[in-house]
Order: structure tokens, then C-alpha cells, then sequence
């Protein structure tokens, strides 16, 4: 089987990229004939004639669909993998599948076929003001924070929906979770073409302990939607407890200014890094207060065997089985957070407890064994129903 792979890499490494790289690792190594066809949005940079020039160019791309159709010619793949295609592949090419009958399977990572921004989270808060063909709410929010800008994701998000380029021309959608799936099938999307299949990570050979952790543990972007002020919010009505928190904190201004003593910024981690983090931390909080899809945060602290405190928000509660894998708290509740945090580094015993079923968890519903077995059936479906046969 030969798989095309696609996907518009994000300025700032996160959650979509770490999958998408994760999924080509994973497929290779079980034998899959797999080309990358990559771009990043770090490489538009500062400059403004080409941010211009880039910003009209993603609403639809010639250049990307006639590279895609050379591709596709070359390689004769079996069928085309899509992850995130803005700003710089562009839906056109999905066109060139078409043209090319190779049908394209898209995982769902985020909200962007029925928000512009591709979070449903503006100003501090969920916003669905856009479902339904209503993407002018964008440009009225000015959810960008910038008109221009907003305009733009709005036209864009516009185009693609008028012309049906997802709805037409994804073969199958692949959903992370329930929520997402549930989400898009309430926008219009025909629910025949969703199957769910959860993010997946690698199950590490030594289990942590947490009860020996030092601190209570965050890794991921300083950014509102994430949370994070609310952690630090938290962090100051339990000053006996360590808080350390792991990513790169120079987007959220001032945030120094908010630390109380038991707050630590460590900044970015790299990838063996994270794993020493792991190891030293009790349990891990994710407070996030946006619709999360299906976070690969919380899917690696358990698999290294800690509990996680989560937002009861969006697809986390798929995740997190509430007292026995990991405790939810109600999102932007900072009293509820702490509480929660209080009781549970209270108890490390029922730490280790939580931490041990929530690896067991991983490794039975989330491992990278159950994930490519679906997979690989998903992509067997799809090729056989266009009449490939290279499986």
C-alpha cells in the first residue's frame, strides 16, 4: 500500500503536528509505502508582500494543485492522508485527487470546517457564531484581532463551504473523537462518512510513579484557550503545592508579573525532556477552556502512567474517566481547580492507583497496535469502494 501523507505544518509545534508525525512514523514502520508532502506556515515569516500574497493564495492554490497532480501521477499512490491544509496547501488539492480518482481520508484535529479560526474560542470564550454558513461573525468578532486577517479566514472558510470542497471530495473523515464528529454531524455533514478514531501514542516500557512526583505538572501553549491563566490563578490558593509548567511563554504577556512562589516556568522542553518531566510530576493539569478534539497531552501523561485533571470540556471527558484514570473540573472554574488539585495531591497513593489504570487505559484503547489495525481497514474500505487494489 502506498499512502500519500499531507499536511500544513503550524508555526509553533503542537498537538496536530506531533500526530501527523507520529502517523507517518507509525505506518512506516509497519511496512507502508509512505510520501510526505509538507509545508510550514514558518516559512511565510514577517514580510509583508509575501504574508499578502500567501493570505490570498490560501483560499486556492494552482501552484499546490499542479504539484499535487504531478505527484499523484508520479507516485500512483493508493490514497492521500489529509491532516491541516491551511494556509499554504489549500483545499485545491482535494481537486486534484479528484482528477486523479485516488480518494483522501482527512483527520479532524480541529474545528476548522465550521469555524474559521478552527477553535470555536474567541475573546475568552466558546463561540459558535459561524455554524451554518454564518462566517461573517468572524469578520464582526474580529476574531483575528485583526480585520484584515479576519476577513481573509473568513473568505476562505466561505469558499470552501460554497464550493463543497471537503464535502465533495474527503472520502472519509476521520474523527479524534465523539465530539467533533457529533459537532460537524449537527453542522450538516452526512454522518456516513465519519469514522472515530482517537489520537494514539507509544506506551513507554517504564511506568512512573507518581507518588513520588515533585510537582503538579502542565505542558503546552501559553495561549487563552489553553488555560493557563487560570492554572496560574489556581497556583496561588495552594501555595504548599508545586506547580511547574512546561512551553513557551513568551506569547502570553506579563505572565511573570502573575507567579506566586510555587510556580515555575521551565519554558520549552524538547521531546526527551518532556519524559524527564513526566517522570517528576504527580499528576498532570490541563485546563484548557476550548473545545480540545482529542489532546496528545493527555494521551502521553497517561501512558507514562500519571493521572491527569482535566476540563470537563469538549472531547476530554472520552479520555478521562472521572475518579478512575483522572479527575474533571469545570472549565475557567479556578476555585474547582484547586480543590481538585488540593484533594488529589493529597493522595498519592490514589495517585499511583489512577496513574496505573490510566496507562492500562492507553494501552488498550490508545496504543499505536489498536490505531493502525483500524487504520489500516479504514484505508482498505476506501481504496477497494474507488476501485484500487494495491492492499
Amino acid at each position: 500500500m502506498k499512502v500519500i501523507q499531507v499536511h500544513n505544518r503550524y508555526r509553533y509545534f503542537g498537538g496536530e503536528d506531533a500526530a501527523a508525525n507520529a502517523l507517518v512514523s507509525l505506518l512506516t514502520r509497519r511496512g507502508i509505502d509512505v510520501r510526505v508532502v509538507d509545508r510550514s506556515s514558518s516559512d511565510i515569516g514577517a514580510d509583508l508582500a509575501k504574508r499578502i500574497a500567501t493570505g490570498a493564495g490560501s483560499i486556492y492554490s494552482p501552484r499546490e494543485r499542479r504539484q499535487m497532480s504531478r505527484l499523484l501521477e508520479n507516485e500512483r499512490p493508493d490514497i492521500v492522508h489529509a491532516h491541516n491544509l491551511y494556509p499554504l496547501l489549500t483545499p485545491s488539492i482535494l481537486l486534484a485527487c479528484r482528477d486523479a480518482s485516488v480518494p483522501v481520508v482527512m483527520t479532524l484535529h480541529n474545528f476548522r470546517l465550521t469555524c474559521p479560526i478552527g477553535v470555536h474560542f474567541v475573546k475568552g470564550e466558546i463561540c459558535e457564531r459561524c455554524v451554518g454558513g454564518r462566517e461573517y461573525a468572524c469578520v464582526q468578532q474580529n476574531c483575528r484581532g485583526d480585520l484584515a486577517e479576519s476577513s481573509l479566514y473568513a473568505l476562505r472558510s466561505y469558499v470552501a463551504r460554497k464550493l463543497g470542497l471537503f464535502r465533495k471530495y474527503v472520502s472519509c473523515f476521520i474523527a479524534p473523537s465523539e465530539f467533533i464528529k457529533c459537532r460537524l454531524v449537527d453542522a450538516g455533514f452526512d454522518e456516513q462518512r465519519f469514522v472515530v478514531l482517537p489520537n494514539f501514542v507509544s506506551v513507554p516500557e517504564e511506568p512512573v510513579r507518581p507518588s513520588a512526583g515533585k510537582y503538579v505538572g502542565f505542558v503546552g501553549r501559553f495561549s487563552a484557550e489553553k488555560g493557563v491563566t487560570h492554572l496560574l490563578s489556581a497556583a496561588r490558593e495552594i501555595a504548599t503545592i508545586p506547580v511547574a509548567l512546561a512551553g513557551d511563554y513568551s506569547s502570553l504577556h506579563g505572565v511573570r508579573d502573575e507567579l506566586s512562589a510555587n510556580t515555575t516556568l521551565l519554558g520549552e522542553l524538547q521531546r526527551q525532556q518532556i519524559s524527564a518531566f513526566y517522570r517528576n510530576a504527580r499528576f498532570l493539569v490541563v485546563p484548557s477552556t476550548c473545545y480540545e478534539v482529542c489532546p496528545m497531552v493527555v494521551l502521553e501523561a497517561m501512558s507514562h502512567g500519571l493521572p491527569v485533571i482535566a476540563s470537563r470540556l469538549g472531547g476530554i471527558p472520552e479520555l478521562i474517566k472521572d475518579g478512575e484514570t483522572g479527575i474533571l473540573f469545570e472549565s475557567q472554574n479556578t476555585a474547582d481547580l484547586a480543590d481538585k488539585i488540593r484533594t488529589l495531591w493529597s493522595q498519592p497513593e490514589l495517585c499511583d492507583r489512577m496513574g496505573a489504570t490510566a496507562r492500562e487505559t492507553v494501552r488498550q484503547r490508545y496504543s499505536e497496535d489498536v490505531c493502525y489495525e483500524k487504520l489500516h481497514s479504514i484505508y482498505a474500505d476506501h481504496i477497494r469502494s474507488s476501485g484500487g487494489h494495491r492492499f
